[in-house]
């Protein structure tokens, strides 16, 4: 942990603001099935969480020995916005959370393995849109997405704001991985419906410095690094 106190805390999207992994969890499994892939939703979370679409259905079809159709995406895509419509969720507390980091005088933003358009479609569906549009990166914006830092530091670039400075907010290995590959603390979430026993412990293992399961002990801990006496030893 740095001395410094943060001036920039990243969240992630899926699965830390929105209780969204737990829906395409589900939408992947039927989608998987129909191609004859056996896999439930709980091994997809447990694999997959943090990644890309794309790279996760690249290593299944790697094992399954043949790629998928070039459908795929406009299956998955079609279905998972149904479910969201119907079915999408805000954490519990994430108003309050916005309002807090807001109140301590922090910037914000969001770093994502979403596309662009996905980000728009799920924030704007629960009415955050207007609050963290202007600041939601994409890693399709980066070189390479998580568990690359590069949409870390991207984000970090945007913001005007040294990696040093930062503190992210992460609910994946994958995640996790990123942020402390591009040197930032990570606060490990564990709310969301996704989230299984054991998560705690691989986030800590990946690097996280500490795991919390609401967003209001996520509050609570940006609170107390954001009052930490720079001269004193962190």
């Amino acid at each position: 942990m740095s001395a410094l106190p943060p001036q920039l805390i990243i969240f992630d999207c899926d699965g830390t603001l929105i209780d969204s992994e737990f829906i395409a969890a589900q939408a992947q499994e039927k989608l998987l099935n129909s191609y004859g892939v056996a896999i439930t939703s709980e091994e997809i979370g447990r694999r997959f969480t943090g990644f890309t679409d794309t790279d996760m259905w690249a290593q299944l079809a790697r094992e399954r020995g043949t790629p998928f159709p070039d459908d795929m995406r406009v299956r998955y895509d079609t279905t998972l916005e149904a479910l969201f419509r119907s079915d999408l969720r805000a954490i519990d507390g994430v108003t309050p959370l916005l309002d807090g980091v807001d109140a301590l005088g922090l910037a914000r933003c969001v770093a994502s393995n979403s596309s662009p358009e996905r980000l728009r479609l799920t924030l704007g569906i629960l009415g955050l849109w207007d609050r963290l549009g202007a600041h939601a990166y994409s890693s399709r914006l980066a070189a390479a997405p998580k568990p690359a830092p590069d949409v870390f530091f991207y984000a970090a670039a945007q913001m005007g704001v040294a990696a040093e400075r930062c503190v992210v907010v992460e609910d994946s290995v994958a995640g996790v991985t990123g942020a402390r590959a591009a040197g930032m603390p990570v606060i490990g979430f564990v709310g969301a419906r996704h989230c299984e026993a054991g998560l705690d412990a691989a986030l800590l293992a990946a690097g996280a410095y500490c795991t919390v399961d609401t967003l209001n002990d996520v509050l609570a801990e940006i609170t107390r690094l954001a009052a930490v006496d720079a001269t004193q030893p962190g």
